[in-house]
């Protein structure tokens, strides 16, 4: 008997497909065979024989489903057809794929695999690993899909997670669609989902996009443009204009932060900081919060060698529009053009709408040549620093360094390492052997680590990495014959993690201040190789306790020291033990635990500020206002909203019975600017929706509102109202109101 549920659905959307449909479930169930139990589901909007085709397929095999849209019913196109087939579906765990098998069904199995590893979206990627987009036949449709992929990145910050967001080929957990509001138009359902579902970790898995089976494509122009439409009113939708869900705060803090990361590098770039800002968002989002990651990548760039030019500054205007979703901004920096841009541009911002800022520093601005230039910078990215709200190091070096004058700690949080579950396995050698991982650029030191190897035959060298000098240093390692240096070139993560476990020494000979940390040096003490470092600001910390710290630039003191541990096995074994005791205590959940404690202080700062921008200057707050109008008004439920409104979006902020409300609704904001004196407000049908969000009580029947220190774009208003019908409020209790705020002028409380 074929059970009702399954563990997974395999959604197909087709449109005159009728000789690709037997090779596509020949080819799904070849690759699912009995392992799981699956179910595929056709959702077909076509006028030839496809439909036919299907049910004939139906009466074969009772896994396959059909339905068949016509006319009126054929509404959003292809991604209208995937939602109908979402609601059909029962699988645990559900598969979007096309029949024309560009979209291999092999691959479905390493994407249901992802989920059940704990992914709530695994996305089939032609831009990560060994994936292709070879079945984009000619430069126009590949041009075309570049395009499409930089302008829907740019303009929808949550579909960065993902290398490929306009992939048609994708799986979801039955969580992540539950209860959204998708309304897809056209071809990009994932950016629908990734854009309005409910999820936190999602994984590219690689594929290649193959050529059509049989039959035409159906994308042209018209698709196109209808892309282009669909996207811009997805991100309308997604900035949280009206009828946003509010978020309930108990305290000045919310429980569910929205972060952005706002940094240089990110995933899909390999580097130091770009793993970090990853570990951060994912240890964030399993702590409860929403993380967004906007990087350099995001923004037009020039580039040439250690010089790195951003327009972040041209896009201000599209950056500041966004930053009142969010609770708080992570700044990593420096980053010449972004971070301190950043800084000087959010001034500008209304008091009220401004994020909290945490800035984190990472490193000295470090450029061979430039040096003075780089400390002019240096000293103008200090003081901007101080103009955040918080500051975290990496290193007690740089809490010294950078420590601010207003009498505010600067917070020191290690960089977490992230060791697979499974250690690599060490195999025994008579020989010495040392690790190099990072990018191959000059101030990484590597010519100085060349040299000192090539005197020592005894020892040998890996290096792994790419990068401009890849050339150059190879030509350094055949001037010396040194047979006894390798270059690797740039590794995946567990052939990765297995050089780490078959080393012993992990080296970081940087020159400049650019390096502030070494997550490679932590990478390696998890698996038990011996840090061996320059003596430079934050490296040190990483690398002395368990390591060697020595001299940036001498090969002597670099050579010297490898020597030693070379000579004497046990001092090297004692040491790599206590470096894997110690790479042991930098967890993601511990960093991420104390960003989110920084992250919370300060939104809690704002959120002070912006409670005393909402009251008259005598009180010290809104919940001062909200108790002593209580006390004088015992039947009646008291609220302090504060709203910003722009031509784009609208913010508010409601203070009630010990909560805060954030939300966002444009009906509510024109109520607020509408207000120019004090009124009673009465309905017995209820009030106005707006004004029910300002007071935060849906059943009220009467109000009072009182306007008060509105200039452009903000205004705030106290709410008095009452949901009793025998217990109307009226002008006594408006008096009553404006005894207990007395003591400013009248005109204070007019616009």
């Amino acid at each position: 008997m074929s059970p009702t549920t399954y563990d997974l659905s395999v959604v197909v959307p087709t449109r005159h497909e009728a000789t690709n449909i037997d090779e596509c479930h020949r080819r799904v169930a070849a690759a699912l065979g009995d392992d799981v139990t699956w179910e595929l589901l056709f959702v077909d909007d076509s006028d030839d024989e496809t439909p036919q085709v299907i049910e004939a397929l139906c009466r074969r095999d009772s896994r396959v489903k059909l339905c068949h849209r016509s006319g009126e019913s054929r509404t959003g196109g292809l991604g209208g057809a995937v939602t109908r087939g979402f609601a059909l579906s029962t699988g645990d765990a559900v598969v979007v794929m096309d029949a024309d098998l560009q979209h291999p069904p092999a691959v479905v199995p390493e994407l249901h695999a992802a989920l059940l590893e704990g992914a709530d979206v695994a996305v089939a990627s032609r831009y990560v690993g060994d994936g292709s987009t070879a079945g984009l036949d000619g430069r126009y449709r590949q041009g075309v899909s570049r395009l499409s992929k930089t302008l829907a990145r740019r303009l929808l910050p949550r579909i960065r997670h993902t290398t490929d967001p306009l992939s048609g080929f994708f799986a979801v957990r039955r969580g992540v669609i539950a209860g959204a509001s998708l309304r897809p138009d056209g071809y990009k359902i994932l950016m629908e989902i990734l854009a309005r579902g409910s999820w936190d970790s999602l994984v590219d898995v690689p594929y290649t996009f193959s050529d059509r089976h049989s039959g035409d494509s159906k994308s042209d122009v018209r698709e196109g443009l209808r892309f282009v439409r669909h996207t811009f009113a997805l991100r309308r939708r997604s900035r949280g204009r009206s009828g946003d869900a509010a978020r309930r705060v108990r305290g000045e803090s919310p429980d569910g932060l929205r972060v952005l990361i706002l940094t240089s590098e990110a995933p899909p770039v390999v580097s130091g900081i770009a793993k970090t800002v990853e570990m951060l968002q994912r240890g964030l989002r399993e702590r409860g919060h929403e993380v967004d990651i906007t990087s350099r990548q995001d923004f037009p760039r020039l580039m040439r060698r250690e010089i790195r030019l951003s327009a972040f500054a041209f896009f201000w205007p599209r950056v500041a529009r966004d930053l009142p979703t969010y609770d708080v901004v992570n700044l990593h920096g420096p980053v010449p053009t972004i971070s301190e841009t950043f800084l000087l541009l959010i001034r500008t911002m209304r008091r009220a709408e401004r994020p909290a800022v945490v800035y984190t520093h990472h490193s000295d601005l470090a450029i061979p040549r430039l040096e003075r230039w780089c400390g002019i910078y240096n000293r103008l990215a200090k003081a901007l620093a101080h103009s955040a709200d918080a500051v975290v190091v990496s290193s007690s070096a740089y809490q010294s360094k950078i420590g601010r004058t207003d009498g505010k700690a600067v917070e020191v949080i290690p960089w977490a390492v992230e060791a697979p579950a499974k250690a690599p396995v060490r195999a025994a050698s008579p020989r010495m052997r040392v690790l190099f991982v990072g990018q191959l650029r000059s101030y990484k030191g590597l010519h100085v680590l060349i040299d000192a190897v090539a005197q020592l035959p005894e020892i040998d060298l890996t290096i792994v990495g790419d990068g401009p000098l890849r050339d150059e240093l190879s030509t350094r390692i055949r001037s010396h014959g040194a047979a006894n240096i390798t270059m690797a070139g740039r590794l995946s993560d567990d052939e990765l993690w297995q050089s780490y476990g078959n080393h012993d020494v992990i080296t970081l000979p940087s020159l400049t201040r650019a390096e502030a940390y070494g997550m490679v040096l932590a990478e390696g003490m998890a698996a038990g190789c011996v840090p061996i470092a320059s003596d430079l600001p934050g490296v040190a910390e990483v690398a002395s306790p368990t390591g060697v710290v020595v001299e940036p630039g001498s090969v002597d003191s670099l050579r010297d020291s490898l020597a030693e541990l070379q000579h004497d096995r046990g001092k090297l074994d004692r040491l790599s033990r206590a470096s894997v005791e110690r790479a042991r205590s930098l967890t993601v959940d511990g960093m991420a635990s104390s960003y989110e404690a920084v992250f919370s202080d300060g939104v809690r700062t704002r959120s002070q500020e912006r409670g005393r921008l909402a009251v008259p200057e005598r009180w010290s707050g809104p919940q001062e206002v909200v108790h002593a109008l209580e006390n004088a008004l015992p039947d009646a439920k008291v609220s302090v909203a504060l709203v910003t409104r722009t031509s784009r979006q609208s913010s508010i902020r409601v203070w009630c019975g010990g909560e805060q409300i954030a939300t966002s609704d444009y009906d509510a904001a024109r109520y607020a600017f509408d207000l120019s004196e004090p009124e009673v407000v009465a309905s017995a049908g209820g009030l106005d929706a707006g004004a029910k969000i300002l007071l935060d009580e849906q059943g009220a029947t009467s109000a009072i509102f009182i306007p008060m220190r509105k200039n452009r774009g903000t205004v705030s208003v106290i709410g008095v109202s009452s949901s009793d019908d025998a217990r109307r409020l009226g002008d006594a209790d408006l008096d009553r109101a404006m005894a207990v705020l007395r003591g400013l002028p009248k005109e204070r409380f007019a616009a």
